[in-house]
């Protein structure tokens, strides 16, 4: 409704990491056909924007560790193939930790995504989408 009577003129979706990690990344699970079927609806607006905090992810062995380069291109990837095209404005944003609203208390004193680890993976999320840019 919003998209045929023209009553937004931006939108952005955060893109959190590959689908398969979904689960930890977002906090949800069981929501992959909602999360493909919102990707495709954003890509239809005029003016939209996908975005990835290379965010702490908690492991299942309970390790944190950031969002990998093969993961951020998995990511990508996925986007495609949802959208069926990789003309999408897509921004690597950097991870900055702060209190109150993160998915646990233990990212909170986290350090900020490493510069180099950005780099890294932008320069690998740009072979799949190639209006990629750094935010951050």
């Amino acid at each position: 409704k919003l998209l045929a009577e023209k009553l937004v003129d931006y939108v952005a979706m955060d893109v959190k990491g590959p689908k398969f990690l979904w689960p930890e990344t977002a906090g949800v699970d069981g929501h992959c056909s909602a999360m493909d079927e919102s990707l495709r609806l954003v890509a239809r607006f005029p003016v939209y924007e996908f975005r990835t905090t290379v965010a702490p992810v908690i492991r299942g062995d309970g390790e944190i560790s950031f969002l990998t380069v093969q993961e951020m291109a998995a990511a990508a990837r996925h986007v495609i193939q949802v959208t069926g095209t990789p003309a999408h404005k897509y921004y690597v944003q950097k991870f900055v930790p702060r209190k109150d609203g993160l998915l646990d208390k233990r990212l909170e004193s986290f350090p900020e995504t490493p510069p180099q680890l950005l780099q890294d993976i932008h320069k690998e999320v740009l072979k799949h989408l190639p209006n990629t840019q750094l935010r951050g």
